[in-house]
């Protein structure tokens, strides 16, 4: 699948298996996967995401982000990390357990990533990354993400 460019649930990298490949990426995504980020270590993973050799910069994987810290965390978190091909939802919540979509979705308009996440100094946890309608931003000591419309003329 992947030599003819095509994909499956299982080969989207969702940061939540044991299996690693080659560049430390974990490969497999599981059912009932969690957000990619968390509170406690939102510093190191951002970090070692946002680095030039990491998944943000390379997007080597496809990649799926499951709410679970808190919409607008994961949210801000999904859109710093994202790569070309990535999707933001839920994986099996069992039968009638789905959560109720945010209608922010369904009128979000991002636009094009401009940049990939940079941390805003060295040891900030707060990291940044601009698209081409929005900024987007994660400070990790609050535990708080926004993304903000840029105005236009």
């Amino acid at each position: 699948m992947v030599s003819k460019e095509k994909f499956a649930w299982q080969l989207l990298w969702a940061g939540d298996s044991t299996v690693f490949s080659k560049d430390g990426l974990r490969e497999v995504a599981m059912t009932n996967a969690g957000p990619i980020i968390t509170q406690h270590t939102c510093v190191d993973q951002l970090q070692a995401l946002c680095n030039s050799s990491g998944h943000v910069q390379t997007h080597k994987h496809a990649m799926y982000y499951s709410f679970g810290g808190g919409f607008a965390q994961d949210l801000a978190n999904f859109l710093l990390i994202r790569g070309p091909f990535a999707w933001l939802g839920t994986g099996w919540t069992g039968c009638g357990g789905a959560p109720k979509r945010p209608a922010t979705l369904d009128t979000l308009d991002v636009g094009l990533p401009l940049t990939n996440c940079t941390e805003t100094a060295t040891g900030s946890g707060i990291f940044v990354r601009k698209y081409t309608k929005v900024t987007v931003q994660m400070n990790c000591s609050s535990w708080s993400g926004s993304v903000t419309t840029l105005r236009t003329a």
